[in-house]
């Protein structure tokens, strides 16, 4: 067996909040290093951090700049932020087909035949 054996069966627990702006550098820094001494210490070799969208925008340029220091990390988004760009793209693409309308009185959908400002 790889690592300690945890006393319990359940390895989730929670640590002790960072209070701290997330959109700092610092913190998504630190938040990487905690979650690698925490990697470590049950013996896995991957630090595996999933965060929201916001979180990845900070995290992947940290991996990137020190690609040394994070060599075994893997940062993704989250499921809902998963979903919801793929989604977005899907809608996009319905949006330019139909061309939904907007007018300040009231919504319509236009077949390329109202005069408009569609967006």
């Amino acid at each position: 067996m790889a690592g300690n054996c945890p006393e319990r069966k359940s390895t989730i627990d929670y640590l002790t909040p960072i209070d701290q702006p997330f959109t700092d550098y610092a913190t998504v820094a630190e938040l990487l290093d905690q979650s690698e001494l925490f990697t470590k210490e049950v013996g896995q070799k991957y630090v595996l951090s999933t965060f929201d969208l916001g979180g990845c925008m900070k995290a992947l340029p940290l991996i990137w700049k020190f690609p040394e220091r994070y060599k075994y990390h893997v940062v993704t988004p989250g499921a809902f932020h998963t979903a919801m760009n793929y989604i977005g793209m899907l809608t996009k693409k319905q949006m330019f087909r139909v061309r939904i309308c907007r007018d300040p009185h009231r919504s319509r959908v236009g077949y390329n035949r109202m005069p408009t400002k569609c967006t």
